[in-house]
């Protein structure tokens, strides 16, 4: 076995991966931090100004996602590094590291796996989520996606399954383990094509229409779409990168494949850092123009409301010219309040108003 020079690479490429590994868990977790604390603030200001729940922001599908991806992302740098611990302390009194790293049938092994396949799917459903909200909920725009999706369930339970059943000295590469590997690849590869190609033609388009209309453009939509497609790309160049490594049997694709979790949790974070970064635009935004919002539509109201009370009695004085004083007096009074001629309450909203008062 030491022979084989993949295998005696092993424990250099596990010791670099450990460093590479922490180093860019380091960069996950605060951008997880970072944008769970603003989501979370964030979420509460927009619920306090629209009188909704303070705890729905718990309940938001990318909150939960974000849980789930820490869990994953930081279960999986755990195993890492534990199993370094593993192989050059505690398996045979560390004097056997090599044989250690080489069978990926150990537990430690096929859990990291388990959290890596977890966190791919929980990556891939927030972007399948993504282009359903952007398509305005388009149920058919997601069938594929959604279809890939439960392929890459199957697919990574039998990946799982397949590094229990491994023996040292079997063929990785073009046995059984080799074949479910390129498909789980293939899988979340497509679905994130897919995804990011959608989304960039229904934004790009909704720019496009808006340059017809200034007031509607928004100066956020390209920075908001070059986040996206680039966390989508960079989730789908290290797929890339690990698909190719694998299949020309490089000893890069070790570390690919350790390395691939936080580099998927740092993709998924980079876009709920910048939902939560537009969220808080968003929130400031709408309190401060609601407020103003309110007091133009009752300046708008009250100067309606005069306007017309005041025309409205007028006509209905000078048409009551057969009628006595008091008379005269009390029509002009009902309208001006706002009432019919017998005083009667009002029944117009105040768009009805300003619809009749031309």
């Amino acid at each position: 076995m030491a022979d084989n020079p993949e295998v005696s690479q092993l424990i250099p490429i596990n010791l670099a991966t450990v460093c590479i590994e922490s180093f860019l868990y380091g960069i996950f977790f605060v951008l997880y931090a970072s944008s769970t604390y603003l989501l979370v603030r964030q979420g509460r200001a927009k619920a306090a100004a629209e009188h909704g729940s303070a705890n729905s922001v718990y309940r938001a599908p990318m909150f939960i996602a974000a849980q789930i991806v820490f869990l994953t992302v930081t279960g999986h740098w755990v195993l890492t590094v534990y199993r370094l611990f593993q192989a050059f302390v505690n398996f045979r009194g560390g004097t056997a590291p090599l044989l250690y790293y080489a069978n990926i049938a150990l537990a430690t092994e096929v859990a990291k796996s388990a959290l890596l396949v977890a966190t791919v799917l929980a990556s891939d459903a927030m972007i399948i989520y993504r282009l359903y909200i952007i398509w305005g909920y388009n149920k058919g725009i997601v069938v594929l996606p959604i279809l890939a999706w439960f392929g890459l369930i199957a697919v990574g339970a039998g990946v799982c399954w397949r590094f229990s059943q491994y023996k040292i000295g079997d063929n990785v590469y073009d046995g059984p383990i080799g074949r479910w590997v390129t498909a789980d690849c293939f899988f979340t590869l497509a679905t994130n094509v897919y995804c990011t190609v959608c989304i960039s033609y229904r934004v790009f388009r909704t720019r496009f229409r808006s340059r017809k209309h200034p007031s509607l453009a928004s100066p956020n939509l390209l920075s908001a779409l070059a986040i996206l497609v680039e966390s989508a790309a960079l989730h789908t160049a290290w797929n890339a990168l690990f698909l190719g490594a694998f299949q020309r049997a490089s000893t890069l694709q070790f570390t690919a494949i350790d390395v691939w979790s936080p580099v998927a949790g740092t993709a998924f974070m980079l876009i709920n850092l910048r939902v939560a970064l537009g969220w808080a635009q968003r929130a400031r935004h709408v309190r401060h123009h609601r407020r103003r919002h309110r007091r133009r539509r009752a300046d708008v109201e009250h100067g309606h409301v005069i306007v017309c009370g005041t025309e409205a009695a007028r006509g209905a004085v000078a048409g009551a010219g057969g009628l006595g004083d008091g008379a005269r007096a009390r029509a002009g009074f009902g309208l001006a309040s706002g009432g019919g001629l017998d005083g009667a309450p009002p029944a117009l909203a105040a768009e009805d108003r300003e619809a009749m008062c031309g």
